[in-house]
């Protein structure tokens, strides 16, 4: 079963032909499609027909949750307002290093405090939702960071592939964000704080040497998603970035050091302003969301192998 690298724990992965309703303990996950893998790459057609799928999952759990959406919403529009109103907002790197600082210190969780770890809970159009309780897998720091950047102007979406510094399994068990900068695209990778190039193969390498990592786009698992259609530029582009990492690297550094000057501004601002929409964030995911049993998953999912 895949696996998401720099965790111990199995990533949810259901087949993409059938609804799994687990009510296993206290994650809870709405989704027919989940996580997905190349052995269930399927001619194009099947590709389509579940995309549409989930399409409507997705349009169906809007309705259903307006008011998680609503509540999630401010609280992005008020991350992104902090990293506005420090200054950091200007670039695609300072903007990811201020996000980076604020989730690796909790200041965009209840409680001050991040974990890498399964999430509380998650909706399959939402995965970014359970960030507030201060913990996420990839997909779930992924798809927030992305809608920060959104927030922010930035063009950015989400993209499958596999982490690994093994043998390729063709399974996508690892999310990152692509982002439009400039003339460049590269992906952001907010587990590790990290920027990923692009090689002469299409293979995405850390800008820190030492991580062997690489990260294999697979674009049927974005078909599958939905995300092929956002994705295009990402798709588009054939660079050789890594060659010349250093020409990112020094940069982003830069943008480090900038995002820690301001991490007093940072702590007060989750104090002052930040937690009241978090706490009204999880009231709404605990009233609409974790109360209904139908849709709770938990008991040993950490433990499940699907």
């Amino acid at each position: 079963m895949a696996r998401e690298e720099h965790g111990s724990e199995p990533i949810w992965f259901l087949s993409p032909l059938k609804t799994l309703k687990l009510f296993v303990s206290g994650v809870a996950i709405i989704t027919s499609v989940g996580y997905l893998t190349n052995n269930f790459v399927l001619p194009a057609i099947a590709n389509k027909k579940i995309a549409k799928e989930r399409s409507l999952e997705e349009e169906e759990n809007l309705e259903k949750y307006a008011d998680i959406e609503i509540k999630y919403n401010r609280y992005v529009d008020s991350i992104a307002a902090a990293i506005k109103d420090n200054g950091l907002a200007g670039s695609v790197m300072d903007a990811f290093a201020a996000y980076s600082l604020m989730q690796e210190a909790g200041y965009m969780s209840l409680g001050y405090g991040f974990d890498y770890d399964l999430p509380v809970a998650e909706l399959s159009n939402n995965y970014g939702i359970s960030i507030v309780y201060g913990e996420g897998m990839s997909r779930n720091q992924s798809a927030n960071l992305c809608r920060v950047l959104k927030a922010l102007g930035y063009e950015c979406g989400l993209v499958w592939g596999e982490l690994t510094a093994d043998k390729r399994q063709d399974e996508a068990n690892f999310m990152m964000v692509y982002v439009v900068d400039g003339k460049d695209i590269y992906l952001l990778n907010p587990v590790d704080s990290s920027i990923y190039l692009r090689d002469i193969r299409g293979n995405y390498h850390s800008i820190y040497p030492d991580q062997e990592s690489v990260f294999y786009p697979i674009k049927d698992a974005d078909i599958q998603a939905g995300y092929s259609r956002d994705n295009k530029a990402f798709y588009h582009n054939f660079s050789d970035d890594y060659s010349s990492y250093l020409n990112f690297k020094t940069p982003f550094l830069e943008s480090l050091e900038k995002a820690k000057k301001k991490r007093i501004n940072f702590y007060r601002y989750e104090r002052d302003t930040l937690e009241k929409l978090e706490e009204d964030l999880i009231d709404e995911i605990d009233e609409s969301l974790l109360s209904n049993q139908e849709v709770l998953v938990s008991a040993d999912a950490k433990k499940l192998s699907l």
